[in-house]
Formats: structure tokens, C-alpha cells, sequence
């Protein structure tokens, strides 16, 4: 993307509480904050490790258990998921 990308977008759906699978898989350490039941849905609010604050989404199910607040967790997102937010390009990463 270049040198003017500083950061990406990514919808919380796309973020997984996954093993990488591919060579296309992005991860990084996060510590759930808050957490918020919207059905069959549980977003999430996180803090990567750099700082940044984060939301994800998983649906709810008898096998997925719920994260407390403090725990750190391991995300991964596929970079083809991604989209480029570009320093200084007013619009350039919308698609």
C-alpha cells in the first residue's frame, strides 16, 4: 500500500479469535475491556497492545465461551479484508 497508508480499516466481524491459516493472516495480542450482548452476538471491546482500542464481534453458542474483562487474546484478520487509510489523502481509502 505504500509508505502513506499509517493504518487500516477492517470491520469487527472480520477480526477472528482464530489460528492463522494461510500466509494472508495478520495477528496481534489484544485485552478485552468491555463486552456487550446483541443477541446471538457478543461484541467486544479491546486493547491492542499498541494502544489502540478495537471492536469484534463472534456469535453467541454452547462452545464459545465468553470472555472475561482483562483477558488477552490472540486476533487474526486476513489482509485481503483489510482497506488502506492513507495519512494526508482526504477519501483515498474508501472504497
Amino acid at each position: 500500500w505504500g509508505e502513506n497508508c499509517t493504518s487500516v480499516s477492517l470491520r469487527p466481524e472480520k477480526l477472528r479469535r482464530e489460528t492463522p491459516v494461510d500466509d494472508l493472516a495478520v495477528t496481534f495480542n489484544a485485552t478485552v475491556e468491555e463486552y456487550l450482548f446483541l443477541g446471538n452476538i457478543i461484541q467486544y471491546s479491546v486493547r491492542a497492545e499498541s494502544g489502540r482500542s478495537l471492536m469484534f464481534q463472534e456469535h453467541r453458542g454452547p462452545n464459545v465461551p465468553i470472555l472475561a474483562r482483562g483477558k488477552v487474546l490472540t486476533l487474526t484478520f486476513s489482509i485481503l479484508d483489510a482497506r488502506p487509510v492513507f495519512d494526508g489523502v482526504r477519501g483515498a481509502g474508501l472504497l
